[in-house]
C-alpha cells in the first residue's frame, strides 16, 4: 500500500508546474496494481502534462 503522500510547492512561482504530488508506496507491485486501474489510466491521458517532474535541484517545498 501507500506509505505516504505529500503536495509540494514551487518556490519560484514563474516557473511550472506550480505543484508536486508525490506518493510513496510500500513496494513496486502496489503503485503497478494502483498504475493498472482504469480510472488511474484515464486521469493520466487527461492530464499527460503533469506525469514526471524531478526535484534534484530541491525547488519544491511542502504545503502548509
Amino acid at each position: 500500500g501507500l506509505i505516504d503522500e505529500v503536495l509540494l510547492e514551487n518556490k519560484n512561482p514563474a516557473n511550472k508546474p506550480s505543484h508536486v504530488h508525490v506518493m510513496r508506496w510500500r513496494a513496486l507491485k502496489n503503485f503497478e496494481g494502483m498504475a493498472a486501474n482504469t480510472e488511474f489510466q484515464n486521469v493520466l491521458r487527461a492530464n499527460s502534462a503533469a506525469l514526471a517532474v524531478a526535484d534534484s535541484a530541491g525547488i519544491y517545498t511542502p504545503v502548509k
